[in-house]
């Protein structure tokens, strides 16, 4: 599993990941099973899809489509994207499309579009970055769902909007952001309530117990790489202590996009040692 995070302050976004690559294998002697077999730690979900424009991308899902890791075909794309004539014309919403037309339509189709809908795995991607001519920062929803479908891109909040948002493993950020846990719902359809009591219980924890003053319009960009580090990190040690295997896990990879500065590392993994790549 994953967790990816996006924070958008009117400085700009960032977005942060882990490392962890989950690989699954059926389960010995049990039909339709599935276990998890190895955790990877060095797994990279964040980009700079075009390194000469402030445009990001990051993935969660299947780490790969067939034998091409998302990693790989990410890079694949940004080196098409920047073999176009962009440099002063593409906005993210324009970026999105083409992930989507790239990732879905080249890629996914081609490899699961005859399979049957259990075998076509979730992929979820986050385009994020600046249109030109605007002065905030957007983000954008490239989201292939269970069996196959992938409505077009979406923009995850108004231009002018702050705000937080996750994507993979959500369950310790859920608890913490919105109060209760996303197993909630199971819970409520267990009891004889009545669908509007129900409606009723999750509005009341929602009004009161979400955290809706995290994330400010005018939070410093260094404040909100901090956030996005301690959200993530959170969710890394929630993985580690809760039964079963640590399905999310450090290193922390962190990347900014401001109006000025563009994309920018803020913390990154190398699997060369840089003393010999400088």
């Amino acid at each position: 599993m994953t967790i990816v995070l996006s924070v958008k302050v009117n400085e700009g976004v960032v977005v942060a990941a882990d490392s962890a690559a989950t690989l699954s294998g059926p389960v010995p002697g049990v039909a339709n099973t599935l276990q998890v077999t190895n955790v990877y730690t060095h797994a990279n979900k964040i980009i700079h899809l075009h390194k000469d424009l402030p445009l990001g991308l990051a993935t969660w899902g299947a780490g790969s489509i067939g034998q091409e890791s998302v990693y790989t075909l990410s890079k694949d794309l940004r080196q098409d994207l920047m073999g176009q004539e962009t440099k002063a014309a593409l906005s993210v919403s324009e970026a999105a499309q083409q992930v989507r037309d790239y990732f879905f339509e080249q890629k996914y189709q081609q490899l699961y579009g005859q399979q049957p809908p259990e075998l076509q795995p979730p992929l979820g991607i986050l385009v994020f970055g600046y249109s030109p001519g605007q002065p905030l920062a957007e983000e954008w929803l490239v989201e292939i769902q269970p069996g196959g479908h992938c409505p077009p891109p979406q923009p995850i909040r108004k231009l002018g909007e702050a705000g937080l948002s996750w994507h993979g493993e959500q369950e310790a950020i859920h608890r913490l952001v919105w109060g209760y846990s996303q197993a909630l719902h199971e819970v409520l359809d267990t009891v004889a309530l009545e669908p509007e009591a129900q409606q009723a219980i999750v509005a009341g924890l929602q009004q009161r117990a979400h955290v809706n003053y995290l994330v400010h319009p005018a939070m410093p960009i260094q404040d909100a790489i901090d956030l996005a580090e301690f959200l993530v990190h959170l969710t890394i040690m929630y993985a580690r202590f809760v039964p079963g295997p640590p399905i999310v896990a450090a290193p922390i990879e962190i990347a900014t996009i401001t109006k000025h500065e563009g994309f920018r590392w803020i913390r990154r993994k190398f699997y060369f040692d840089q003393q010999y790549n400088p």
